[in-house]
């Protein structure tokens, strides 16, 4: 019979998260997928799994971290992509309010981990730590932009395990194609580091955007299945240009995440932009996700 003397505040989060413990671990590794087929799993924020009847494992945007924490801070810090964005300074009371669903340090099989972009909500140290540090995974490369290339490797993640991607590149393996293409996620532009801002003590204003901008810090990313093929857009915002890419690819689920904005932010396409989203991409089905 266990005893309150006994539990401390290291024993009750160890007994409590994550949330899911490693019910959807399992879940997951028990999978077959049939023939013709792919499985997804949602994990939060931008994060999904995805697995094919070859065996392909991919992860992608798997968040293993929290958002604020404390109100103890007061101001975001300088160069902040808010702060940038609307020239605004306070904390933004944005927690996370989804469950850890998945326990980073229980997966056993996983072939790609894939990043589209450098915010703090996508790359976190203790998903790059589970993979670093699990025997099993030794293979597993980590993909994403220049930026996260930068950031994989200051945390230590061995070099030759880095795969930096840019738009129009694409790898293959057992039964799935990868290929990034052009990210509209423009809170990135006003992220830094930009191009130039060092020499105006961070200030973005004259800096030209550049597609180049824009490639090094985000992408988005097709995945061609025997069962389909799905468009993961992550945090872009609305773009013509979905219309080019549903012109490239035959896409038949898509995914983005959205919401709203409040006054001076453009920083989430809204349900009405993802209908728009889905028609240009002329996809089978549309899949949002939000924070």
């Amino acid at each position: 019979m266990p005893n309150v003397k006994d539990i401390t505040r290291e024993s009750w989060i160890l007994s409590t998260f994550p949330e899911w413990g490693t019910w959807l671990n399992e879940e997951i590794e028990e999978e077959v997928v049939p023939e013709g087929n792919f499985a997804m799993w949602w994990l939060g924020n931008c994060g999904v799994w995805i697995k094919t009847p070859g065996g392909a494992n991919v992860v992608m945007d798997l968040w293993s971290n929290r958002g604020k924490s404390t109100k103890k801070v007061k101001d975001m810090v300088r160069g902040h992509q808010m702060a940038n964005m609307a020239g605004v300074r306070k904390l933004q009371p944005n927690l996370r309010v989804q469950p850890m669903v998945i326990d980073p340090f229980a997966i056993n099989e996983l072939d790609y981990y894939l990043v589209s972009h450098f915010h703090s909500d996508h790359i976190d140290i203790n998903t790059a730590a589970a993979i670093v540090n699990n025997p099993n995974l030794d293979h597993v490369k980590f993909v994403g932009p220049y930026e996260c290339g930068e950031i994989w490797k200051k945390w230590g993640v061995p070099e030759e395990r880095i795969m930096v991607i840019k738009p129009g590149e694409s790898f293959e393996f057992k039964d799935i194609k990868v290929t990034a293409v052009e990210s509209f996620d423009r809170t990135c532009l006003v992220t830094l580091p930009v191009e130039g801002a060092e020499a105006q003590d961070g200030e973005l204003a004259g800096l030209a955007v550049t597609d180049e901008e824009m490639a090094r810090k985000a992408v988005n990313y097709v995945f061609e299945t025997p069962g389909g093929t799905i468009y993961h857009g992550a945090d872009s915002h609305f773009s013509n240009y979905f219309a080019k890419h549903g012109k490239d690819f035959q896409i038949d689920v898509a995914i983005n995440n959205y919401g709203d904005n409040p006054v001076g932010i453009q920083d989430k396409m809204t349900s009405i932009d993802l209908l728009r989203m889905a028609e240009n991409l002329q996809g089978q089905g549309h899949h949002p996700s939000s924070l």
